[in-house]
């Protein structure tokens, strides 16, 4: 099981399994297909370097994602622009490049993908790397609630930003640094100084416990885990960007040793096009 939240549990509206899974997403589009994000550079960057030079760079990313909506109120947005036609060409060569891709948000009022290019486009024209994915632009999860304070000598556990293991990872890190810097505690037999850490780890359960409880009850559920999610993922990207058939992925993945029916990658590529947002 591959968890797919960010923590132990997720926002209400899931948005920390939703940036995950489409950032998932957008590496295996680097790793299967790099050309799609060397394109993005190629066919935009002339313009995003002459809608530099005219442009205030504080709003440029902001307007972009505006003028990403429904056709109606691209129109009227444009008119607001008209003293910049080149925002409006590297909206179209944004148009254009999702579309060359398959890249199409299922919801045109959802400008992520968009977002995602444009910040890209900046990072490459600001910091070099062309053409790499770097990840910038997928959008926040906030506000997320100030965690519960925690019993004395404990670092405080936020389950939206972590998992439980890994909490529990990072106090054992600190008790051990802890018992190690520490000349007196440092003479026990190694031993007895795993057994004190392994209780401090067990004694975080029951905070753990009432974090998680109080937050679940406040409306945020615990994080999704999902089965061979980046199997799935890579379903995705070979059917909507590469364009294979599913009943070539699914025998592809049976000379795997992965037995599964076209019908059962199409339901998988399905599943995550919807969590994604893609069509």
């Amino acid at each position: 099981m591959t968890r797919i939240s960010i923590g132990e549990l997720d926002m209400p509206d899931k948005a920390t399994a939703r940036i995950r899974l489409q950032h998932a997403f957008l590496c295996e589009v680097a790793r299967l297909a790099p050309a799609v994000w060397v394109d993005l550079h190629e066919s935009t960057q002339a313009t995003y370097r002459e809608l530099k030079d005219h442009y205030p760079a504080d709003y440029l990313h902001h307007d972009v994602e505006f003028l990403c909506t429904p056709p109606e109120s691209r129109a009227q947005a444009s008119k607001v622009f008209s003293d910049y036609p080149a925002l409006t060409k590297l909206i179209e060569q944004l148009d254009a490049w999702a579309e060359k891709w398959n890249l199409t948000p299922a919801d045109p009022d959802d400008a992520w993908l968009s977002r995602v290019a444009i910040r890209q486009i900046e990072f490459w024209h600001e910091h070099g790397r062309a053409g790499e994915y770097i990840g910038l632009g997928l959008g926040a999860i906030g506000p997320i609630p100030q965690a519960i304070k925690p019993p004395s000598g404990l670092p405080g556990y936020n389950p939206l930003l972590q998992s439980r293991a890994e909490y529990q990872a990072q106090v054992r890190q600190q008790a051990t640094a802890e018992i190690s810097e520490n000349d007196l505690l440092n003479r026990a037999r190694r031993p007895t100084r795993r057994s004190y850490v392994e209780s401090i780890i067990n004694s975080t359960d029951d905070y753990c416990d009432h974090v998680e409880s109080s937050l679940e009850s406040a409306g945020f559920p615990r994080g999704e885990q999902k089965r061979q999610a980046m199997r799935h993922i890579e379903w995705a990207v070979k059917a909507t960007v590469l364009g294979e058939t599913q009943t070539a992925i699914s025998r592809d993945a049976q000379l795997s040793g992965d037995d599964v029916s076209p019908q059962a990658v199409s339901k998988a590529i399905d599943q995550v096009l919807k969590a994604i947002g893609l069509r």
